[in-house]
């Protein structure tokens, strides 16, 4: 017995430990702002709908998303009076610097992203296509991802603008 327990223990230790690394292939999403989202100053309240076959992998993914979506997409306005839209924070997008980002979306993204309604998903199963719609609503410090960004040279700051 003693041998069992020592030989499933070694196994346990041998499983790589799973990191999230963002794969636009497995997942696609949408965002939303939200009427009423208003925030403290450097932070945005958006929903994120994330598609996708496993419910139990979307919530990480919801979150990578929506960060990912404010770095390369942006936010357009809605007409339901939100205080309009949100332009990109690296418009020449993904590929621009594939390698910080791969390890970028390994974890880092986390520091950024809260969940807000205690975690709370909408859940919507798509019949046709056997996914899931999971809606999440999420609050992004937007102000520390930008300073990340110019402080690692992805992004120029204000200050490149004054000086010559």
């Amino acid at each position: 017995m003693k041998k069992f327990k020592m030989m499933l223990m070694a196994m346990l230790m041998l499983l790589p430990v799973s990191t999230f690394a963002y794969d636009a292939a497995d997942y696609s999403y949408e965002l939303e702002n939200v009427k009423g989202g208003t925030s403290t100053a450097g932070y945005v309240v958006i929903k994120v709908w994330s598609y996708g076959r496993r419910e139990r992998l979307t919530k990480p993914k919801c979150m990578a998303n929506a960060v990912h979506g404010i770095l390369f997409k942006g936010v357009d306005a809605d007409a339901v009076g939100t205080a309009g839209s949100i332009p990109a924070m690296v418009p020449a997008g993904y590929e621009s610097n594939t390698e910080y980002f791969d390890n970028f979306f390994t974890g880092a993204y986390l520091q950024y992203v809260q969940e807000t309604n205690k975690g709370f998903m909408d859940v919507i199963k798509l019949k046709k296509k056997k996914e899931v719609k999971i809606g999440m609503l999420v609050k992004i410090n937007t102000a520390a991802l930008r300073k990340r960004l110019e402080k690692d040279g992805i992004k120029a700051g204000v200050n490149s603008l004054f000086s010559r």
